[in-house]
């Protein structure tokens, strides 16, 4: 069977540049090893190349074409439907399946059977962007996006249930639910804890991931748990945020207790996760967030905020705890809870990774994915 896979594709797989870029480049790693009839074909319109550049890697094919922007004037256009659509055709897949919203517009007039799944929500990103003008183009690419997923997705894989509240779907449209993949290496990390370390992970630390509320909950617990440490992973897109960030850090006196990771590899990622106590995710929105099944994969206990999809992830009190955005007390609460008690961490850890498997395991994901391919195929 040959597939056809759209979206926001990294060059190198080494430089991941966000959340969807890294769901992608994993889906396509599980997909590619879940059966030997199966042949991927990845196509990205790719900021920064002149030409068409492809190259094989085992049963899986790249293809990446140069990229028109901006995304509203592309779309008017057509420039980058014209280049993928072009893609496909010398491909000729037996299935298309659309990663992320950005790329709705090719289920109008589609020649193959085509799976959109919605990643992204344009309307809610909106509200946490910076400048007025980043604002109103993301909502203006969220309007187009639901234009087209409203009236010509036929098909739809959805990550969550979450995601179905925000997306407006047609009423005659297959829709299916299907989790990201989590990679191996998070199921078979080892619990390596060093006492009283939290963790915190974000692609891009932003004020919609709000870290200020776990600052704060650290110089707090400072005086319980003076051995208590929080690791920070992730880049700064906005200079002056990180700054405020740190100015706080040098106010409160905590600087010996933070330490900002930057952005971390794979391995780098599972050792954060093997090293921490307790995971924690103080977002003020989310849909399904990697990180809190990569921590669960890992087996550690999980504080997150209740919005989104989280709950569908997480069952308070058994794989770990969830609080209400922006409630420093209860974060305080939970944090000293968890801190205090190894064997309630032990616990939720093992819990959490037990039920991460059955949802986010490369193997649950593949087998899933294709059954919905194969259901579209039959009709």
């Amino acid at each position: 069977m040959e597939i056809a896979i759209v979206g926001d594709y990294p060059l190198d797989k080494q430089k991941i540049g966000g959340g969807v870029q890294g769901v992608m480049v994993n889906f396509v790693d599980c997909l590619s090893r879940a059966c030997d009839e199966i042949t991927i074909h990845v196509v990205s319109p790719q900021r920064g190349i002149k030409g068409n550049l492809s190259f094989t890697e085992g049963n899986v094919h790249y293809h990446f074409v140069p990229r028109f922007i901006p995304y509203e004037l592309s779309v008017i256009l057509g420039v980058n439907k014209r280049r993928i659509l072009k893609q496909l055709l010398n491909i000729k897949p037996a299935v298309v399946h659309i990663q992320n919203y950005e790329y709705s517009y090719l289920c109008k007039n589609a020649p193959y059977p085509t799976f959109v799944t919605p990643h992204g929500m344009p309307r809610m990103e909106a509200r946490y962007m910076y400048g007025k003008l980043a604002k109103l183009r993301t909502r203006l690419q969220g309007v187009i996006a639901d234009w087209f997923i409203s009236r010509y997705a036929k098909h739809l894989i959805l990550i969550s249930e979450y995601s179905k509240s925000m997306t407006k779907i047609s009423k005659q449209a297959n829709v299916f639910y299907v989790a990201y993949p989590v990679k191996s290496h998070f199921f078979h990390a080892r619990n390596r804890e060093i006492k009283d370390r939290l963790l915190f992970v974000a692609a891009d630390i932003t004020p919609r991931k709000n870290p200020l509320l776990i600052l704060k909950t650290v110089a707090a617990l400072k005086r319980n748990f003076p051995q208590i440490s929080l690791h920070i992973a992730g880049y700064f897109s906005n200079a002056e945020f990180h700054n405020a960030l740190k100015q706080f850090i040098r106010e409160n006196q905590i600087e010996e207790n933070i330490r900002f990771m930057g952005r971390l590899t794979v391995d780098g990622l599972v050792k954060a996760f093997e090293e921490c106590s307790v995971f924690v995710l103080t977002s003020e929105w989310e849909n399904l967030p990697a990180v809190v099944a990569q921590a669960m994969a890992s087996g550690k206990p999980v504080i997150a905020t209740r919005l989104g999809g989280v709950p569908e992830m997480m069952q308070d009190g058994i794989t770990g705890l969830l609080i209400t955005p922006g409630d420093g007390d209860a974060l305080t609460r939970g944090i000293e809870k968890l801190l205090r008690d190894g064997e309630l961490r032990s616990t939720m850890g093992r819990t959490a990774r037990e039920e991460t498997f059955k949802k986010f395991s490369e193997e649950a994901v593949a087998r899933k994915t294709l059954e919905a391919y194969q259901t579209v195929l039959n009709q």
